[in-house]
């Protein structure tokens, strides 16, 4: 899995000049991921959400799901105020890096051994 994240900064307006963050996440599954997430359906929607409860900081649809970072075109999220954007892009990178956990003990045969 390799991921791409960028915060790109814009400002608009003749007059009254204001500033956009424009959140970019591009994910890249290797094909041994993507047959994972689908065999176990994460890719079905509304299966699994990355990251949710961004609304009213960012447009879009509010939330990051597996099956939008399917095809490697990336989702994008536009905030008014730069600490937002960098918090979801927190929130996403440690999601996808669960989700990576996931892909990978969910190829394992399931068993475990702990010692305390």
């Amino acid at each position: 899995m390799k991921i791409d994240t960028r915060i790109d900064e814009s400002t608009s307006g003749l007059v009254f000049k204001k500033t956009t963050y424009k959140l970019v996440l591009i994910v890249q599954f290797s094909e041994e991921e993507k047959a994972q997430i689908i065999k176990h359906g994460f890719n079905k929607d509304p299966k699994r959400i990355l990251v949710s409860g961004i609304h009213g900081r960012a447009t879009g649809s509010g939330e990051i799901w597996v099956s939008s970072l399917m095809d490697g075109r990336g989702e994008t999220f536009d905030f008014e105020d730069m600490v937002e954007a960098k918090h979801v892009q927190s929130l996403a990178i440690s999601a996808l890096k669960d989700l990576k956990g996931i892909l990978t003990s969910s190829s394992d045969s399931g068993s475990q051994s702990i010692e305390l």
